[in-house]
């Protein structure tokens, strides 16, 4: 077992340095930054980062946020998810809950436990498995209880490959633009149902991604 640690810890390092230095070949501009450093500063609570699952390539680059208040991840406590567990634990004021598939219930409790008390989230709502684009209703959930806002991220490359994968991963290419979107925080209403909620962040999060992608060149 410690064994198996060590090679876990060893080639996230590796993964991790190989990340940067790709990520360090894009040209990157960030929208929204001001006014979500600004919102970090007033709030009582955390905030959840919405990010879809075919972008979570780009996730190092909200590391800047962790300044302001911890960030916690939920990644998957199956063997594919250990690797992304220890990259994560590798950056800094990043924290990671392993959810189990049978225990979602423990999980979205520990999630409103660390919203109430500061820290924040960050989550693919419609990972691990799909469908592509669309939320899960766990993380609006953990927003009604904790009051916490929603922020959403989404981002357009000049230049990218996309995968054939369900999600249709997007991988830019090296040296291209890349615009990385923070959105407007969104608010779940305190009591009743979330679908109106659901529909207007997706709707907002694909008008984005297509405003953002009409602005880049092709």
């Amino acid at each position: 077992m410690r064994q198996r640690k060590l090679r876990h810890y060893i080639l996230a390092w590796m993964l991790k340095k190989l990340l940067w230095a790709y990520l360090k070949t894009l040209r990157v501009q960030i929208l929204g930054k001001e006014r979500t450093e600004q919102k970090l500063a007033s709030l009582s609570t955390g905030c959840v980062f919405l990010c879809w699952h075919d972008s979570i390539l780009l996730s190092p680059l909200c590391e800047w946020a962790a300044a302001f208040r911890p960030i916690a991840l939920l990644i998957s406590n199956s063997r594919d998810g250990d690797i992304a567990s220890e990259i994560a634990l590798q950056h800094h004021h990043i924290n990671v809950i392993r959810v189990k598939h049978n225990a979602r219930a423990e999980a979205l409790a520990e999630s409103c436990k660390l919203l109430e008390e500061g820290q924040s989230l960050f989550i693919t709502p419609d990972g691990p498995r799909g469908p592509r684009h669309q939320i899960k209703a766990g993380a609006l959930f953990a927003c009604q209880k904790s009051g916490a806002p929603i922020i959403p991220i989404v981002y357009a490359a000049s230049s990218q490959k996309t995968l054939s994968s369900w999600d249709r991963f997007k991988i830019p290419l090296p040296f291209s633009r890349v615009l990385l979107s923070f959105l407007e925080p969104i608010y779940c209403p305190r009591e009743g149902a979330l679908d109106s909620v659901k529909t207007e962040i997706e709707r907002r999060m694909e008008e984005e991604e297509e405003r953002l992608e009409g602005t880049l060149p092709r």
